[in-house]
């Protein structure tokens, strides 16, 4: 388990010398649909420019059915009775998506608060998201 952290951090290190755009040409490069491209980001925090505004970390992704669509792929890997929130791995972003023409929020306070207390490096919403005040009170980006 150590070993990979030590691997996460040695990739994140070295990744961190690149900047947007090589990266995006890389993927580019690599046939990646959208070379990486996520629509509609805000940065809440810390302010844009801010040197603590990158960050470079493995992703935890989460993503959410309809109620009552199951998917065929990816399966359901989250166990009954545990909420997401509690199985973010320490020193990842969490990135959320939320099933189209949905319009509740699938992230807010309690959750981002959930997911600092368990290391995450920061959250992106690709959805809604409410309780903005405490997704900016945790300093993640």
């Amino acid at each position: 388990m150590a070993a990979a952290a030590d691997d996460d951090e040695i990739v994140a290190a070295t990744l961190q010398r690149y900047s947007a755009c090589d990266v995006s040409d890389a993927l580019l490069k690599l046939k990646v649909p959208g070379a990486g491209f996520v629509a509609d980001l805000s940065l809440l925090s810390p302010p844009a420019g801010d040197p603590a505004s990158v960050t470079v970390a493995p992703v935890s992704t989460v993503l959410f059915a309809a109620k009552g669509h199951d998917l065929a792929e990816p399966a359901a890997n989250i166990p009954k009775g545990v909420h997401w929130a509690d199985l973010t791995p320490p020193g990842t972003v969490v990135v959320l998506q939320q099933p189209e023409g949905q319009r509740n929020a699938v992230c807010g306070g309690i959750m981002a608060v959930r997911m600092k207390v368990c290391q995450a490096k920061g959250i992106v919403v690709a959805g809604r998201a409410r309780d903005i005040g405490e997704l900016k009170s945790t300093a993640l980006p």
